[in-house]
């Protein structure tokens, strides 16, 4: 019996049955005996064809076809928009405009220095220092007034006495003080009312005013 061709398989004797009965070779009943190939099977190599066994294979070869690695189907693509809505053309929004930087803080405002002077009947100014400003015949700056400035009145009739009053501003404002003088000091305002100074007792003086140093006046106005 001749060997099947490679990739074939032949099963064991016995595996098979045999001839049916009746089938006999012999002379009486001038038959022959039938021999039943037996079946051989192909196994068909993965990636062939399937369909009908190659060329060279028997005619009885059965093929089987070796498992194939079962296809992965395509991953699905998520839809990209709400089918209702697929022909809505989006808008792209535009960035929000960047915060407005805080309003500068103006500077305090500098404060405007106040000048006040007095002038005199003949139209003679005189600047009050910051540091106060002593007035008399002779004066002499008194206790805690040391850095004052003086100013010398020349009055024939004697009516101002050699120290006789002090002025200084504060917040601003003029006030006088009257130091113990003889005849005394008045504020005559610019209503028409006057007032007269106590010693040691200082007094606001509006501009516009007029001071009266005994007889002596002097007309003091603010710049």
């Amino acid at each position: 019996m001749a060997e099947p061709p490679e990739g074939f398989i032949t099963p064991p004797p016995g595996l098979l049955p045999d001839a049916p009965p009746g089938v006999r070779e012999g002379t009486d009943s001038g038959t022959r005996k039938l021999t039943r190939p037996a079946p051989t099977f192909f196994v068909r190599p993965p990636g062939a064809p399937s369909g009908a066994p190659p060329p060279d294979q028997p005619p009885n070869a059965v093929s089987a076809d070796l498992p194939t690695a079962i296809p992965t189907p395509p991953a699905a693509t998520p839809p990209t928009g709400d089918p209702a809505t697929s022909d809505t053309v989006l808008v792209s929004r535009a960035a929000p405009p960047p915060a407005a930087p805080p309003p500068a803080v103006a500077p305090p405002p500098t404060p405007v220095a106040v000048r006040w002077t007095l002038r005199s009947a003949a139209g003679i100014a005189h600047p009050v220092s910051p540091s106060g400003l002593i007035v008399g015949r002779d004066p002499r700056p008194p206790e805690g007034w040391e850095g004052a400035a003086l100013l010398p009145l020349a009055d024939p009739g004697k009516s101002v006495s050699k120290t006789h009053a002090a002025l200084s501003v504060q917040d601003g404002e003029l006030h006088v003080l009257d130091l113990s003088s003889t005849n005394g000091t008045t504020v005559a305002f610019p209503d028409g009312t006057e007032r007269r100074v106590g010693p040691g007792t200082g007094t606001a003086v509006p501009s516009g005013s007029t001071i009266g140093f005994g007889g002596y006046p002097m007309l003091a106005i603010r710049s």
